[in-house]
């Protein structure tokens, strides 16, 4: 990857390319196997536009943000958009990154999304005089489907043995409730799917025949489940997957 980056002027790149690095080089087989299809950088513009997010900027989640390409998107768009309303480079900088979330179960795919949301934020940080990034709230190694009753935990005094900071944040960030959820989520046919864990209880209305892991996050994020988990969803909220088209089945 490092050697297929020399051969660019990095002062004449924009847009998603790690990402297109990361969806043309690394193991086809395992992204294959986790579902992981790329999404081009002006088709997440697109969506972000469309749902509303620049123009009413509220929390946002990608719960499979891959390499980061609607967490650039987000950042990046709005910041833009507040700077053209007079908001102070900083200030814009602080709420674009304090507003957006990722998750992915990809370690590394996570990685490349922090990666990247540093490119594309260091020209503003040059120009605002900051000394530091704001952290980012972007977690690997998680699988966004699950669902802990942080509750229970913390009444049996496990939350705190079992979980160490990094886990916690990341968990805390998947049983949240958020007014955007976007993103391009993981497509693995029933057949293929082979984790048969107890969080896939959840996902029984959707979990039959030929369906897809696709709506499970579908299902997550705008009914949960009743009595045991909520929604990503808060009331008002609006949500847009790219999802293929046996949806419509």
């Amino acid at each position: 990857i490092f050697y297929r980056l020399n051969s660019f002027e990095f002062a004449k790149i924009s847009g998603d390319i790690l990402g297109n690095l990361y969806e043309r080089f690394l193991d086809i087989d395992k992204r294959k196997k986790l579902g992981e299809y790329y999404t081009p950088f002006y088709v997440a513009r697109y969506i972000l536009d469309r749902i509303g997010f620049y123009d009413n900027p509220a929390p946002l989640l990608d719960p499979a943000c891959g390499s980061g390409t609607f967490l650039i998107a987000a950042a990046v768009g709005l910041i833009e958009r507040l700077v053209s309303k007079g908001v102070k480079l900083d200030v814009a900088m602080k709420q674009a990154v304090d507003l957006i979330h990722g998750l992915d179960i990809n370690m590394f795919a996570a990685f490349i999304a922090q990666l990247q949301l540093i490119w594309h934020l260091l020209p503003y940080l040059k120009q605002s005089n900051m000394k530091e990034l704001p952290e980012f709230k972007v977690y690997g190694g998680t699988n966004s489907l699950v669902y802990l009753d942080q509750n229970t935990l913390l009444g049996s005094g496990l939350f705190g043995a079992v979980l160490d900071l990094p886990i916690e944040a990341s968990v805390r960030v998947r049983d949240s409730k958020f007014h955007y959820v976007v993103g391009n989520p993981p497509y693995i046919r029933n057949e293929r799917l082979k984790d048969t864990g107890s969080w896939r209880e959840n996902y029984e209305d959707v979990d039959f025949r030929n369906s897809d892991i696709a709506y499970f996050f579908v299902a997550r994020a705008i009914q949960g489940r009743d009595g045991s988990m909520p929604p990503w969803l808060e009331d008002g909220g609006r949500m847009c997957f790219v999802l293929p088209m046996g949806l419509c089945d």
